[in-house]
């Protein structure tokens, strides 16, 4: 199978055709004993192949497998057998400059590239030992999943999926006494990044034709005239990511130009993570949750002068200034958009609602950023946070009235079952239950853990590997998503469960009482996909590009144990819940 099929209808680029000097090629030997762990079905039915059925999928494995199990590195050739190939690393820049030439650890080949071949010719002498290899952990792909599928369900740009986890079947080790941990290679469709249009200033020779510098200067000036990119929407995009993420408590530490797409879509997730709270939390030297702009500040400086510097004649560049102005604006708009959509208002619909909805949650995320915790800081959990007011079996504090902020509001939603001004469908506690519950699972000590730990029961589950590996990362959804953009906002969700790329939200209508189900699935060009059942479009009046959704009435399930409901005469076995709100 020619892997370009799958990505046909994606209009993905080729990096090898982006501009001179684009891309450097290098060679890589197949892996021996590679295996296919994990694919994404949800975009591969999208692209038109049922993986389900057991051929299509057999073919789609071994195309990933001829083409991206594969490794650079010379450690690895006593695991190797067959002839050499070649990758291309794709050159890229950053922001201020940065030692490395692009992909240091990443091989393309066609419309696709996987991360974690083992070291190209744009990682730099001088990095540091967790990019001086090339390679990536299995654990680390497993978070990469879930980061992913998490930001490209929940943020209004998504994120660049991954659309396979490959074992190497080779153990790696950092030395010391460390204990060895698989290795694996994700594959991802390509995508541009900001980066791309940035110079890459502290890599490789200069002073003749031919040198690192020359080639890196063309490059940037044909991707700049292209005109492929209009800077005011590339930063529009990231606006609406960050004020989503902020909304949502989804921190990528720092947003770069480097891991984000040009479209706004969230790449590369190794710190990518749930923060606990509002708290002006710090990681490394810079990272701030609630001030990540500054990182946007230093891209659209960069970006602007070398628009300015390589652009044509007439190409008409914006003021960096006042680009951040416009950013900063949009940033807060889409915080409080994200926000009525989570708690089911309009702000057309709502209007009174809405107001008193957004001026006791921005004036609750202003009281917090004034309190810096350190990221990550087991202490910070047990830290006066709103929910621990409005869960269930929640206790109050002794004394008459009220203390903090959090308890303010939180009384506000336990008298009334709302917020005391609203209207009588508007904010409703198990709405709050569920917008304010922490991500625990999602935190990074607790992320890392579990996917170390799943990393090393696969490694001894041979076959039944790729199936304990997606029940790992169903439950991790499972017990992680809050969010659902798609959510008719008459329902409150009681209950979730995400299994197999479909999800099922146990639900209650907010007027009537009565108890529904959301259900999600996934589109093919002639099927909607859930819990494993194919539901023909024709029966359902959709058409491919129709939203997932579908609310389910007067069949009810019992959330603990599961049921079965029918859709367009089809059965559908619906799990019991893994996650409650009430």
């Amino acid at each position: 199978m020619d892997l370009s099929f799958l990505a046909a209808d994606h209009g993905l680029p080729d990096f090898t055709t982006l501009a001179p000097g684009s891309c450097v090629p290098f060679e890589v030997r197949p892996l021996r004993h590679a295996s296919v762990l994990w694919l994404n079905e949800a975009w591969l039915l999208r692209s038109g192949i049922d993986v389900q059925d057991v051929d299509a999928r057999r073919a789609v494995s071994n195309a990933l497998l001829e083409e991206f199990a594969v490794s650079s590195s010379a450690d690895d050739f006593r695991y190797t057998h067959g002839k050499r190939r070649t990758l291309y690393a794709d050159r890229y820049g950053a922001s201020g400059g940065m030692p490395h030439g692009g992909s240091g650890r990443c091989g393309s080949s066609k419309l696709f590239n996987a991360k974690g071949i083992g070291r190209t010719p744009l990682a730099p002498d001088n990095v540091d030992w967790d990019h001086s290899h090339g390679f990536l952990w299995l654990d680390e792909a497993i978070r990469e999943v879930i980061g992913a599928e998490i930001a490209g369900a929940e943020l209004p740009c998504g994120a660049v999926p991954v659309i396979a986890i490959i074992d190497t079947g080779i153990g790696f080790s950092r030395g010391h006494g460390e204990p060895s941990r698989r290795r694996a290679i994700v594959v991802r469709p390509n995508f541009l990044r900001p980066a791309h249009f940035e110079r890459s200033l502290y890599f490789g020779t200069a002073g003749h034709a031919d040198s690192a510098q020359f080639l890196d200067a063309q490059r940037v000036r044909h991707m700049v005239r292209a005109g492929s990119v209009n800077l005011h929407e590339l930063f529009d995009g990231c606006a609406r990511q960050l004020g989503a993420a902020r909304a949502l408590r989804l921190w990528q530490g720092r947003f770069l130009s480097s891991n984000i797409a040009i479209d706004g879509a969230l790449v590369d997730f190794g710190s990518f993570r749930a923060v606990a709270n509002w708290r002006r939390a710090t990681g490394l030297p810079g990272e701030v949750f609630g001030q990540e702009s500054r990182f946007l500040r230093l891209a659209a400086d960069s970006l602007c002068f070398y628009f300015r510097k390589y652009g044509a004649s007439g190409q008409e560049v914006p003021d960096p200034n006042a680009l951040m102005k416009r950013l900063e604006r949009s940033v807060d708009d889409e915080f409080d958009r994200t926000t009525l959509r989570a708690f089911g208002l309009d702000a057309n619909g709502h209007t009174r609602a809405s107001a008193s909805l957004l001026e006791r949650v921005r004036g609750y995320y202003d009281r917090q950023q004034r309190e810096s915790v350190r990221v990550d800081d087991p202490r910070d959990l047990r830290r006066p946070w709103i929910y621990d007011l409005i869960r269930p079996g929640a206790h109050w504090p002794s004394g008459r009235g009220y203390r903090t902020c959090d308890e303010s509001i939180a009384l506000a939603m336990h008298v009334l079952d709302a917020f005391p001004d609203l209207e009588p469908s508007g904010v409703t506690l198990l709405a709050a239950r569920r917008w304010f519950r922490p991500r625990l699972h999602l935190l990074y000590p607790v992320a890392t853990k579990s996917a170390r730990a799943q990393s090393r029961r696969l490694a001894g589950a041979g076959e039944h590997g790729a199936r304990d590996l997606a029940r790992h990362i169903d439950s991790q959804l499972t017990r992680s998503r809050r969010h659902w953009p798609s959510l008719p906002p008459h329902l409150d969700v009681r209950a979730q469960v995400c299994r197999h790329f479909s999800t099922a939200l146990y639900c209650v209508h907010k007027e009537k009482g009565d108890s529904r189900l959301w259900i999600e699935g996934h589109m093919s060009p002639t099927h909607w996909h859930a819990f494993g059942t194919r539901v023909p479009l024709s029966r359902l009046g959709l058409e491919p590009a129709s939203p997932a959704g579908i609310e389910v009435q007067d069949q009810p399930v019992d959330e603990a144990r599961g049921g079965r409901i029918t859709i367009a005469g089809c059965d559908i076995d619906i799990p019991p819940a893994g996650l409650r709100y009430c």
